[in-house]
């Protein structure tokens, strides 16, 4: 993780999608190289990061916010980013996993608004930001 005092960011933006074994051997079929962990006999933990570097985004910018090449799941403050930027980074990083993989990646990180927490999924469906 880069270091927050020269390259800002908040740690790891995205969570690690959790889908069903039938998605994962679906995927599978397509990606033999597909890092991934068991969680039980119905589900798998997959990699966002590998999701998103499969997805041609890693080092991807919008404005200033960029994802960290290293790991992709960080998104840093690359040249004076401002929210929209990050938010519409977000979303293309969302929608382009959702078209490749069919999986909806959720964030690690919580979006405060001027009273309460913000819920991602209804900013970029809106585009109310």
């Amino acid at each position: 993780m880069p270091n927050y005092k020269i390259l800002g960011n908040v740690g790891s933006f995205f969570k690690n999608p959790i889908v069903t074994i039938h998605r994962f051997q679906n995927i599978q079929k397509n990606f033999s190289i597909l890092p991934y962990y068991k969680l039980d006999n119905y589900k798998i933990k997959l990699s966002a990061g590998w999701l998103i570097r499969q997805c041609g985004l890693a080092g991807y910018s919008i404005g200033g916010a960029k994802t960290y090449f290293e790991n992709p799941i960080i998104i840093v403050n690359n040249n004076c980013a401002n929210i929209n930027n990050i938010l519409n980074l977000s979303k293309k990083i969302f929608y382009t996993i959702k078209k490749k993989f069919n999986i909806s990646i959720k964030l690690e990180v919580t979006l405060i608004g001027k009273k309460n927490p913000i819920n991602f999924i209804d900013i970029i469906t809106n585009n109310n930001f």
